[in-house]
């Protein structure tokens, strides 16, 4: 890493924390504010927040922050979709109103925290003496906030939260009944990132079609392998590709649900809610299976996705590594 690229590292976070007053100057407000501290987390198109699973580590992470602090917890989620409108509040009501939107220079702090893994939540908040926080941040810091819990037991802890939370709106719930998945199922995962040329998400070197089709022959086999272990027949393909899962709905009898991946973060277009749905139709579709695989070469990404749906419902989750 130049030293160029080192220096633009470090004042990221502090530059773009600055801008965030010029991002929400609209809803300044020198009136008196609640007696209540908020910790309100921005999904608003202000900066790239990552795919749909860190979105969520980050509302799980800050949601546990606020209550051993003293904050009441909100989420302001309008990018590119109103959360609401796949994911309700189910024991705990989350959405951030445009009141609660409204901040005083004296009291507010913004705080950009992207990509900062050294952040720790409990001895930011347990310190400040601002009484509202917005916050940008797409990381799990259940680790960091409950050091005494083992894995497992964070894992629980993140379920348990997740439900707390969250519920599937009416719509989502439609959307999954459509589907007509097969109870007895195993599902399985693999990431591409950029390097099949199919859209735009990391700067990574795009393979060629011969590439691809070797790579998917690889998979394929290794797929077919997994399945006569466990001696299954239903198998679901999951991507973010649409390249991958074309060929695999063309070339094997493996199941692929319809529709094409979407990452938040491609704004190119204007999408509607149903093709937003896709990410969690797939979230969903995998957490509630029998048994979850990544599957995945080594220069591939290894994903966290089918990781933290696994959590959901403790489901046995395998990340394979084809040599």
């Amino acid at each position: 890493m130049g030293f160029i690229q080192k220096i633009k590292d470090v004042l990221r976070n502090p530059i773009r924390t600055f801008l965030l007053h010029f991002h929400h100057k609209k809803n300044i407000s020198f009136k008196p504010s609640a007696s209540k501290k908020q910790i309100i987390i921005c999904f608003d198109g202000f900066s790239k927040h990552g795919g749909l699973v860190d979105r969520l580590k980050a509302m799980v992470s800050f949601y546990e922050a606020s209550k051993l602090t003293g904050f009441e917890f909100k989420i302001y989620h309008k990018f590119p979709f109103m959360l609401e409108e796949l994911l309700e509040p189910n024991q705990y009501n989350w959405i951030a109103t445009e009141e609660d939107m409204k901040w005083n220079p004296f009291k507010t702090r913004f705080l950009y925290v992207m990509l900062d893994f050294k952040f720790n939540p409990i001895k930011f908040f347990s310190n400040t003496s601002k009484s509202k926080i917005f916050v940008y941040n797409e990381i799990d810091y259940l680790e960091k906030i409950f050091p005494q819990l083992n894995k497992e037991q964070l894992k629980e802890r993140w379920s348990e939260t997740f439900n707390h939370l969250f519920k599937k709106s009416d719509f989502l719930n439609e959307k999954i009944q459509e589907l007509n998945l097969v109870e007895n199922r195993v599902a399985i995962h693999s990431r591409f990132t950029s390097i099949l040329g199919d859209f735009i998400d990391v700067d990574v070197k795009v393979i060629s079609k011969e590439e691809q089709v070797q790579l998917f022959k690889d998979l394929e086999k290794k797929i077919k392998e997994v399945a006569a272990a466990l001696a299954v027949k239903n198998v679901y393909i999951f991507s973010d590709s649409i390249i991958y899962l074309n060929y695999m709905k063309e070339n094997t009898d493996f199941i692929i649900l319809e529709g094409k991946p979407l990452h938040p973060e491609n704004v190119g277009h204007v999408f509607t809610l149903e093709e937003h749905a896709k990410s969690f139709l797939d979230f969903f579709a995998i957490a509630e299976s029998k048994e979850i695989f990544l599957i995945r070469k080594d220069f591939m990404y290894p994903s966290a996705y089918p990781r933290y749906a696994s959590y959901l419902h403790n489901v046995k989750f395998t990340d394979i590594v084809i040599d």
